[in-house]
């Protein structure tokens, strides 16, 4: 089921343009995460604060007909911010 509400595009300018190119193409552009060739899906949220729909492209990853997500940020110390939103509102 689609999340519904009002809209806070990423204040990474990065975020909101693939975001909006993938969606305003239904997915012919903006497929790939940058220049990586890697597919994407555009995963939204609700916001742990602020409660607004949240967007973001994340890495498609699939082994055998599952998909797996994974908050690494890149192998970052800390949690993309998504993986907060989704603790927070878990069936939203």
């Amino acid at each position: 089921m689609p999340l519904e509400g009002e809209y806070a595009p990423s204040t990474q300018q990065w975020v909101r343009d693939q975001v909006e190119r993938y969606e305003a193409t239904g997915g012919r552009e903006a497929a790939t995460l940058g220049d990586t060739g890697l597919p994407v899906v555009i995963f939204s949220t609700r916001g742990a604060r602020s409660g607004r729909l949240r967007k973001q492209p994340l890495m498609r990853v699939e082994h055998e007909g599952a998909y797996a997500m994974v908050g690494s940020q890149g192998g970052a110390p800390t949690d993309p911010a998504w993986v907060g939103n989704l603790r927070t509102h878990p069936d939203q």
